[in-house]
């Protein structure tokens, strides 16, 4: 995970999952574009010294053999970002000393 400064791309995805949430669904004008006021909000509030707006960066890792949590995931706005590798190893104990 990882912390950051939230800027002005930052305000659509946001919005998206507010406008998700069930109490966000009664109270947000979530579409495509945003409405100014989105954006005028977060200028208004980025320019008061008291407040900081903090994003989190999330990283997901799903199996390819899971195809509907790809999509479930994917509808969530996550998208592919790399290719996994693995290496099976092998670990032998001996007990005796």
């Amino acid at each position: 995970m990882k912390f950051r400064e939230a800027n002005r791309n930052d305000i659509f995805a946001i919005f998206k999952l507010i406008a998700h949430d069930k109490l966000g669904k009664l109270r947000e004008d979530f579409r495509d574009p945003l409405p100014e006021a989105y954006y005028t909000g977060f200028d208004n509030i980025n320019e008061d010294k008291n407040q900081e707006l903090i994003v989190l960066e999330d990283v997901l890792t799903t199996d390819k053999k899971r195809p509907d949590a790809q999509r479930f995931y994917e509808r969530l706005g996550f998208q592919a970002s790399h290719e996994g590798m693995k290496l099976q190893v092998k670990v032998y104990l001996s007990l005796n000393e």
